[in-house]
This record gives C-alpha cells, structure tokens and sequence, in this order.
C-alpha cells in the first residue's frame, strides 16, 4: 500500500493514541488504585535504524534521527517525511511516547524492535511467496539485510519478556526494560533469503525445482509499484538480538531455511 502523507499520519496517530490511552490506564492505576501493572511491552521496529547497509547493530547502536539536522522541527510533517525517514521518526516517537507513559511509575517498559514475522498467515511471507512464484530472484539488489522471524519465536520470546513478573523479577536481566531486537539469530540478504525459499519449495513441490531463480525484480519497479512503501523491502536492517540472546532466548527456528 503507498504511504501517502494521510496514510502515514493516520499510521502515527493509531500509535500515539494507543500509547496514550495507556498512559492514562497506567497513571490511573498506580495514583488512584496504587496497584500499577507490573510492565507495558509496546510493539516499535526494526526500522527505527534505518538502512545500513551491511553493518551490524543491536541495542545499544545509537538511533540516527533525521531530524536532528532539521533547523526548526515545528515547520516539519512527520507525514511529509521520505519512506525511510517516516519509519525511522515514527519508531524513535514511539519510543518516545513509551517512556514517558510509564515515568514516575514502577512500571517497567520494553520496546519489542521488531523484525519480518514469518507467517502463514501475513506479514512478509506471502509477498516473497508471490514473487518466488515468478521466479524471482530477488527484490531490488538482493544484498540488503532483511531481519526476520518464526512468528512462533516471536511470541515465545514476547512471553519470555512478559513473565518477568513479580515473583520472578530480575532487574538485571538484559529484557527486563528498554529496546529488545526480536529477531532470528542469524541474519539473511534478501537474495538468501530468496533462494531459501526456493529450496523449500523444491523440496516440497515437485513442479518447482529449487534453485530455479532467474528473474531479479528491480528497486525502481518495486518503487513504482508501492511507492515510498518499498523501503520496508529495500533498505537493509541486520539486526542483531543481542539481549535475547544475552537472556537465553532459545530459538525453535534459528536459520531462514528452518523459519521458511
């Protein structure tokens, strides 16, 4: 879907609507009823970085936002904003927000930095799905990082975070607050990530044999297609989980080919 600026403004508000009502809920609680809850996990993405070619970061890599250059912030639109501007300012505004819902409460919060959920179901599966149908052998250079997971390492790692609860709270745990990457643990190209697919599916259907990738879909054909939307599969994110695994996060599906 093209991100016009009344898509990307809509997009922000459900966000920060969202995040506020829970501030409100959560202010309520502990002045009014001294019973906070014990954490807010608030979903963000892996996005909020931007692309970076092949370099490697984790939670502890500075946020580089756009706006840091901008001389007066309040003549700007985030929904003005490029593709890949809008979903690194959305994310950090996000982050933002999340902090200052739970400041002055006990309540601990965690900014899930998400990566492509693998799913039957949605998420970037099926698009790769169609586009391996075609033959295709990769979206734009195919060199780009593509941060990826099982939708079931997902909620089980989510859980992991939630359960940190009251009668198992760890302070020091590297998931117990603040930015947690959840990704697979070995990153992929997008072109790996292709040819993956392509095994699996010649593993399983005997029609397509693997490896028979032939058709690269170029940058500028994905950009007339969805427009500024087409940075989600372009720019290269090679996100590093370095707190779930800090956490012993035990992933069921640790490689692209065993997710796919």
């Amino acid at each position: 879907k093209r991100w016009t600026p009344e898509t990307c403004a809509a997009i922000l508000d459900s966000r920060m609507n969202t995040i506020r009502a829970m501030q409100d809920a959560i202010r309520d609680a502990t002045h009014k009823r001294g019973s906070p809850p014990l954490a807010f996990l608030q979903a963000s993405a892996a996005g909020i970085m931007g692309h970076r070619e092949a370099e490697p970061f984790d939670e502890d890599t500075p946020v580089e936002d756009p706006r840091a250059d901008w001389s007066h912030e309040s003549q700007f639109l985030i929904s003005s904003l490029n593709g890949r501007d809008f979903r690194i300012v959305t994310c950090v505004e996000i982050e933002r927000a999340l902090a200052e819902a739970v400041r002055g409460t006990p309540t601990r919060s965690v900014a899930l930095r998400l990566g492509h959920l693998l799913s039957a179901d949605g998420g970037l599966l099926p698009p790769i799905e169609l586009a391996a149908t075609i033959r295709a052998s990769r979206l734009g250079p195919g060199t780009q990082y593509v941060p990826w997971i099982h939708i079931d390492d997902a909620v089980r790692a989510i859980r992991d975070i939630a359960e940190l609860g009251e009668g198992s709270l760890h302070p020091h745990s590297p998931i117990h607050s603040g930015p947690v990457h959840i990704c697979g643990p070995q990153p992929a190209t997008n072109a790996q990530m292709m040819q993956a697919l392509a095994i699996v599916r010649g593993r399983n259907r005997t029609t397509t044999p693997a490896g028979a990738l032939t058709l690269p879909v170029p940058a500028f054909a994905l950009r007339a297609a969805v427009g500024e939307s087409a940075c989600v599969v372009l720019d290269s994110e090679r996100l590093v989980p370095k707190r779930l695994t800090q956490a012993g996060f035990q992933w069921h599906y640790p490689t692209i080919q065993a997710a796919l």
